[in-house]
Parts: structure tokens; C-alpha cells; sequence
């Protein structure tokens, strides 16, 4: 049981989920809210790394709603992760490859660019929205980081 008069029978539903063996069986499921009250009521040590984790995030939210510039600054940090992760994929392929020519070198670019694309789509289909906008563009730019195509 929760604290606070929160039952915790009364938040959770049970779906039935297909499982390895390709049987269904019946799952408890609760809306993220109320699993993250749930994690928050756990009186265990080992929860509480995530509990801090949630708090930070929290607070970090919070901060960005007060000065909305600071989520913008987040957005700018994740598209240059995904900047960051195809320039490393591409110097790893080209070391493995060792491309002798400019064309070469241009097609594994193109290739690691892809590794990235993927990447950042992955990213924004997990969390239902767009990465790239026309706030999060560098200063003195005219585009934005990634492009949305």
C-alpha cells in the first residue's frame, strides 16, 4: 500500500500481454503518474537512486517552465549528441575501411549520417515529438542542426 489514502489497487489494471512462449498472460500496468508514486513509496535503498534521478528531473523541469530558454538549451545539447555520435561512427568506419578516395570517404559520411538520422528519428518517435525546431538553431545560423527530413 501507498501513503496518503493512495490505494494502490485502485490505480493499476491488469492487460493481458503476449510472452515469449507466445501465451497471454494478464499484467499489471498503471499510468506513469501513478507508477512513479509507486517507485516514490518504495522503502528500499535500492530505489532510492532512481528517486534522486526523478527529483533532479523534476527540479529540472520546473526550471525550464520558470526560464522556457533552458529547454531550448537542452534540445541544442541533445541534436548536438546526435551531431557528435555520427562524427565518431564516421571516424570509426573510416579507420576500419580506410577509404582511398574522396568518394570513398564521402560514401561512408553519408552512411554514418544515416546511423545518426536513425537515431534521432528513434528518438523523437519515443518521445512523440520533434527534436529540430526553429528555436533550437545555433546563433548565426540559418538551419537548423538536423534537418527534419
Amino acid at each position: 500500500m501507498l501513503k496518503e489514502g493512495f490505494q494502490l489497487y485502485e490505480k493499476i489494471v491488469q492487460l493481458k500481454f503476449e510472452a515469449a512462449d507466445g501465451k497471454k498472460y494478464a499484467t499489471d500496468c498503471a499510468e506513469t503518474s501513478n507508477l512513479l508514486r509507486i517507485i516514490q513509496s518504495i522503502p528500499s535503498p535500492k530505489a532510492e537512486p532512481f528517486k534522486q534521478w526523478l527529483a533532479q528531473v523534476g527540479y529540472e523541469r520546473l526550471q525550464e517552465i520558470e526560464n522556457p530558454e533552458l529547454a531550448q538549451e537542452r534540445m541544442k545539447e541533445l541534436e548536438l549528441i546526435f551531431t557528435m555520435l555520427g562524427e565518431r561512427v564516421t571516424t570509426e568506419i573510416s579507420e576500419k575501411e580506410q577509404p582511398e578516395t574522396f568518394n570513398e570517404s564521402k560514401k561512408i559520411a553519408r552512411r554514418d549520417g544515416k546511423v545518426a538520422g536513425v537515431a534521432r528519428k528513434e528518438t523523437e518517435k519515443e518521445l512523440g515529438r520533434s527534436i529540430s525546431t526553429p528555436k533550437n538553431f545555433l546563433p548565426g545560423q540559418n538551419k537548423p542542426l538536423i534537418d527534419n527530413d
